[in-house]
């Protein structure tokens, strides 16, 4: 029922093949750089300090004058209570635009909470730390041009690699009594085949065009020769310009799929900043989740921007199954700062608001 309700939004983002001028390119430039310390509070966490940076740039005068400006960004965050995440993500636009190479690492050992999955989920939650090391990379080739550098269907594959230790559960609950899959962690190797439909004008921050992906494939444990799961992930985005109002619309439309012996923290779900902003990422879980939202983000005055945004998602056993009655909704506003008008690149603050909680974003780059 989410995915038939968002059709007609993409539909008509799809439709708008004029919409009014977005800013242009630049000429060549450098490297440019951004960057930010932080500090948080939250209960599990208590006081954090931390640093994210991003730096971007574009490998040749084809993808500049394209949109399809490579970068690379980093985070670094230690609690008071000993906790500690590091991250690295890239992705690189290369060869004039025909060649795309995108990743991540990570390194964490981080508070989570467990709900249980499905109809099991439960109000109460059971806190767990997982240590954690992922690297996770894709390599993707342009096959059938479509417009300008950059533009049209995609190929690709993605493999992956992750370590997970669950430690400092509750005794006596799920994750401590064993009651769900992988409950002490394991590892895993992933390998997944991927093709995308990409005729966004500019990476950053798209004020027009699709961007469609699938992706399908297998994970197995490594050592012990279990028989893993599959996974099936689509992801359906557009953008257009909201004349006759200022600024542009996006939406988002999100199915996650797994089957097999999946490990519990492993589940879909939705929620977090880049699927379902106000919903804590891993709230709900089971077999299959899916999400769909949508974004108004318009100018103030000079770099100062804002936005609203709005969504919901769901669960169930499998995708033919995701249940209405547990549908959860989500909105909120936030506030952006341009870093580069050329490459469109911003800061954003947003705070997204459900049913019992909210949550706080900061961020580089389009939330959608």
């Amino acid at each position: 029922m989410v995915l038939l309700a968002a059709a007609p939004l993409l539909a008509a983002l799809a439709a708008a093949t004029a919409p009014a001028p977005a800013p242009a390119a630049p000429a060549a430039s450098g490297l440019e750089l951004a960057g930010a310390p932080f500090v948080r509070y939250s209960p599990e966490t208590a006081w954090g300090f931390g640093a994210f940076g991003l730096g971007w740039f574009s490998a040749d005068e084809v993808t500049k004058r394209a949109g399809r400006a490579s970068w690379i960004g980093g985070a670094l965050q230690y609690t008071t209570r000993e906790q500690a995440v590091a991250a690295l993500q890239w992705d690189a636009y290369l060869a004039e635009g025909a060649w795309r190479a995108d990743g991540a690492l990570l390194a964490e050992r981080w508070p989570y909470e467990w709900w249980g999955a499905g109809a099991a989920s439960t109000s109460r939650s059971e806190p767990f730390t997982a240590r954690t090391l992922r690297l996770d990379a894709g390599l993707s080739r342009l096959v059938l041009p479509a417009g300008p550098p950059g533009q049209g269907l995609w190929l690709g594959v993605r493999a992956g690699v992750r370590g997970d230790e669950v430690g400092s559960f509750e005794p006596g609950g799920a994750i401590g009594g064993c009651l769900v899959e992988a409950c002490r962690g394991g590892r895993w190797a992933s390998l997944q085949g991927t093709v995308s439909w990409d005729t966004r004008d500019q990476v950053f921050a798209a004020w027009r065009g699709l961007w469609l992906t699938a992706r399908a494939g297998a994970s197995r444990p490594l050592g012990d020769g279990g028989p893993g799961w599959r996974q099936l992930d689509l992801d359906l985005r557009g953008y257009r310009a909201a004349a006759p109002l200022p600024g542009q619309l996006s939406a988002q439309v999100r199915l996650s799929a797994a089957a097999g012996d999946v490990p519990f923290h492993l589940l879909p779900t939705f929620g977090g900043d880049r699927s379902l902003r106000g919903v804590l990422e891993g709230r709900w879980r089971d077999g299959a989740a899916a999400s769909a939202q949508a974004e108004w983000a318009f100018p103030v005055a000079g770099r100062l921007g804002a936005a609203v945004f709005g969504g919901a998602g769901t669960t169930g056993p499998r995708p033919g199954a995701l249940s209405a009655a547990r549908l959860t909704g989500a909105g909120g506003a936030g506030l952006r700062w341009v870093l580069d008008a050329g490459d469109r690149v911003s800061l954003r603050l947003d705070l997204g608001l459900t049913r019992g909680g909210s949550q706080w974003y900061l961020a580089i780059g389009q939330s959608l």
